[in-house]
């Protein structure tokens, strides 16, 4: 991925992931619309840190052998933390706006949500306990 340039001219690097992460698992409770994943599938999310302070996480959200969120290149995010353990991330903007879905993560909560308008879907996961 080339660098882009930022407003005050250079050009800034990409954003690059530090880590393997940590995994979570979880299992979808609910499927609205034409997502390509079933209610009771199992998925995992991965959270990886990050070298950049405002994009401190990547995630990316898996189930079966479909990717539902962090494609190649994406699924950046400010992910909120607790005693040094990333705990949720939101992505409020959808493929329309900037080329990936939606998604909300709670791990407090133990909630995940993957949303999107093109194609129209709605997956609701329950996160286990890490």
């Amino acid at each position: 991925m080339a660098g882009f340039v930022v407003a005050c001219g250079g050009t800034r690097p990409p954003i690059q992931v530090t880590g393997p992460g940590v995994v979570f698992r979880g299992m979808v409770t609910s499927v609205e619309g034409s997502a390509s994943v079933s209610e009771g599938e199992t998925c995992e999310m991965r959270v990886q840190p990050t070298d950049d302070p405002r994009f401190n996480c990547r995630v990316q959200v898996q189930c079966g052998d479909e990717v539902l969120y962090g494609f190649p290149g994406a699924g950046f995010n400010r992910c909120a933390t607790s005693e040094g353990d990333f705990i949720g991330a939101r992505d409020d903007y959808q493929t329309r706006t900037d080329g990936d879905p939606a998604m909300g993560w709670n791990q407090t909560r133990r909630l995940l949500l993957v949303t999107d308008s093109q194609p129209d879907f709605r997956v609701v996961i329950s996160m286990a306990a890490n």
